[in-house]
């Protein structure tokens, strides 16, 4: 029997079974095999975000668009319980990202965000294009 490392994983709120460490944009997420969801702290979720090091071809950004259009740009809504944080256990709240964001996540503020399987690619998308916006705008003054 090999000695425990530190804590237990934290179990993924949606399926309840044990996430492991994986390195996502070169930062140390908590996945979970099972759904494939991830659990970001606001510093990381932060950091992928900021990242650039993969960008999305103009395919992969029509095809996260046209989901959003068929979801009525409203997201993923579930109909099941809240879930709760992994880490204490209280309800979080299922919000869309941003204002202006069609992606909805489900958000304990003491410590952190879950993303459903896609959601994080769909964040990373949202900014990309957000960013482009900016650029293209400030291109025309």
């Amino acid at each position: 029997v090999l000695p425990r490392q530190g804590p237990p994983m934290p179990d993924c709120p949606r399926c309840k079974l044990s996430m492991q460490i994986q390195e996502y944009e070169q930062i140390h997420v908590l996945f979970c095999d099972n759904c494939w969801g991830h659990w970001l702290d606001d510093d990381s979720l932060k950091k992928v975000l900021e990242r650039h090091d993969y960008g999305f071809s103009r395919d992969e950004r029509a095809t996260v668009f046209q989901n959003w259009v068929r979801a009525g740009l409203t997201g993923m809504e579930d109909t099941q319980l809240r879930l709760r944080c992994p880490v204490c256990a209280k309800e979080m709240v299922e919000q869309p990202f941003a204002d202006d964001c069609p992606v909805l996540v489900d958000r304990c503020d003491a410590h952190g965000t879950w993303l459903d399987a896609g959601e994080i690619k769909q964040l990373q998308v949202f900014v990309e294009n957000r960013l482009r916006a900016i650029r293209i705008s400030r291109r025309r003054r």
